[in-house]
């Protein structure tokens, strides 16, 4: 079975998170269950380093499934006790670290920046990477 894609990720943690937000807008009292399940299957997908995997079999977190569960858990205001870990992995793993990416992807940074102000952390780090951004990045050919 292949590892589910970014996009495929994103897509079930948004509808996952859609029936809880109406749930919730309709006074369900099964929102906290429904809760309690969502939060203990993205702890399935926790990896010793901080990070988040992309689904229970992806032996390796990385920054892109780390943002969602952070949305997800923000969301529903069941944030980790452990959030300096988390925000350690945010800061210290952003793709490039992995290889070398061919062409600028400023999403990445902004998933760091958002996920930080989640977490409640400082980002204020980021500020001169940003400041640096003069225009749009160009796509590759």
């Amino acid at each position: 079975m292949n590892a589910p894609n970014r996009r495929e990720v994103l897509r079930a943690a948004g509808a996952g998170l859609a029936a809880v937000w109406f749930g919730q807008a309709r006074g369900d009292d099964s929102f906290d269950a429904f809760a309690d399940r969502i939060v203990a299957y993205l702890e399935t997908l926790r990896r010793p380093d901080g990070g988040y995997a992309a689904s229970p079999l992806a032996p390796r977190s990385h920054l892109s499934p780390t943002f969602a569960a952070i949305g997800c858990l923000h969301l529903l205001k069941r944030l980790p006790a452990d959030r300096s870990t988390l925000a350690r992995f945010v800061r210290d793993h952003h793709p490039h670290r992995l290889k070398k990416l061919e062409q600028e992807h400023h999403e990445f940074e902004g998933w760091q920046i958002q996920a930080l102000v989640w977490l409640g952390e400082d980002a204020a780090d980021f500020r001169q990477v940003v400041d640096g951004w003069k225009r749009p990045s160009r796509y590759l050919p």
